[in-house]
């Protein structure tokens, strides 16, 4: 009886602790929404950083990720090309597809941080290399590894 009496009393108090995260969390998404909404116009995509608006960060987003792309996918795609063509079984092929498979894995902040102490570090101030160099580093090898695997799957008579 003790033991029912405890489990149930648990199971009341672990409802009303969720009822009560649920609660707050609900509260924050209705002031974001509101507050933001209020706030959203075309004004703020549309002028510069000074004036509120984001225009210019927008943009350099949009310029660092087509970088980064110009970077990673002709490297990513002739790698890729190369192990399913000519190192199809060789251990630099198989080297390549380890390497290819940790760097999947690296965390960016990692990728981040290499990039840091190599690029912005010696120069003493940051630039938009660095973060293209480190967006390139984390999409290479899904570039490397979705090239080799895509071709894996054509048959050899077919290529």
């Amino acid at each position: 009886m003790k033991r029912f009496f405890i489990n149930k009393l648990f199971i009341v108090i672990s409802t009303l602790t969720a009822l009560l995260g649920l609660v707050f969390l609900g509260w924050i998404l209705w002031t974001l929404f509101v507050k933001g909404f209020e706030a959203l116009s075309l004004t703020v995509f549309t002028t510069d950083l000074v004036n509120g608006g984001l225009r210019n960060l927008l943009w350099g987003q949009f310029v660092l990720s087509v970088l980064a792309t110009v970077l990673a996918v002709p490297i990513g795609l002739l790698a890729g090309i190369y192990l399913q063509e000519y190192g199809n079984h060789s251990r630099y092929a198989e080297f390549i597809r380890e390497l290819s498979d940790v760097m999947m894995s690296a965390p960016s902040i990692v990728v981040g941080t290499f990039v840091y102490a190599i690029l912005v570090v010696p120069v003493g101030h940051t630039n938009g290399w660095a973060g293209i160099v480190a967006l390139a580093i984390l999409m290479l090898p899904i570039v490397v590894r979705t090239t080799d695997d895509m071709l894996s799957l054509i048959p050899r008579e077919l290529r």
